[in-house]
């Protein structure tokens, strides 16, 4: 079949604005999210079963608005530097505190972390104010923000670690005299540390304050805040359909 002139230069421009069309056209690309975090288990760790709390939380609520997430592990200072930079968008398990709130854009709290002391077996370490506490030394994690008191008061003796596994095993060795912990992390680890190290070590009865846990998006990253406010808007939604309860009870 043979079109005359006037046809065949018609469909020509029609062919070339539907192809200007379709590049005209936002393309809807997968937005990727890069979570990094210690283990920090029950409220994340590689071998829990969705990363465990904050990881199922994130892919409860990103993984429907087609959001790839990748889940990075590594000592928590480690973390923290790739969050400041932007070389991760957020990390898992962060307390609240003005500074961050400063830096980073800090989530909703969608748990609670209730802090204790804890010693070896037999130490008798009484406390109720931390001025009590002069002359021992307490086992700490880099890069926490643990309360103004426990940073910043000059009585007390830190001593800093990378993880809860090694506070763990400095307290059995009687490196320090106490270590400070979240109480559920520390259950997590005692029940799966070696009986003989579990057994030389008990909670000292009188907690800290409990503290509020958020994700923490990075403010060095172009969608840092709009990543903070889907998460929040998806938390309420869980919390106000009463799901939120059943991925924290999960592991």
């Amino acid at each position: 079949m043979h079109l005359s002139p006037e046809r065949s230069h018609a469909r020509r421009w029609m062919g070339l604005s539907c192809f200007l069309l379709a590049l005209a056209l936002p393309v809807q690309a997968e937005t990727e999210l890069t979570v990094a975090n210690s283990n920090w288990e029950p409220y994340y760790g590689d071998t829990l079963p969705g990363y465990g709390i904050a990881g199922r939380l994130l892919s409860h609520i990103f993984e429907p608005k087609d959001v790839s997430i990748t889940f990075l592990t590594m000592p928590w200072a480690q973390a923290m530097r790739r969050l400041e930079l932007g070389m991760v968008d957020a990390v898992a398990t962060a307390y609240d505190t003005p500074q961050r709130r400063e830096d980073f854009y800090l989530s909703a709290a969608y748990d609670h972390s209730q802090q204790f002391f804890y010693q070896r077996q037999g130490s008798d370490i009484e406390w109720q104010q931390l001025e009590d506490l002069e002359g021992f030394t307490i086992g700490l994690i880099r890069d926490h923000a643990y309360s103004e008191e426990i940073d910043e008061s000059p009585f007390l003796q830190r001593e800093f670690f990378n993880d809860e596994r090694q506070l763990l095993a400095v307290l059995a060795a009687q490196r320090v005299d106490l270590v400070l912990l979240d109480e559920r992390v520390a259950e997590y680890e005692l029940s799966s540390a070696p009986p003989a190290l579990a057994a030389l070590i008990e909670q000292v009865p009188r907690g800290l304050e409990s503290r509020s846990l958020h994700l923490m998006f990075s403010g060095e990253t172009a969608n840092g805040e709009a990543l903070r406010d889907s998460f929040d808007q998806g938390l309420e939604k869980l919390r106000d359909s009463g799901e939120l309860e059943a991925l924290r009870q999960a592991n």
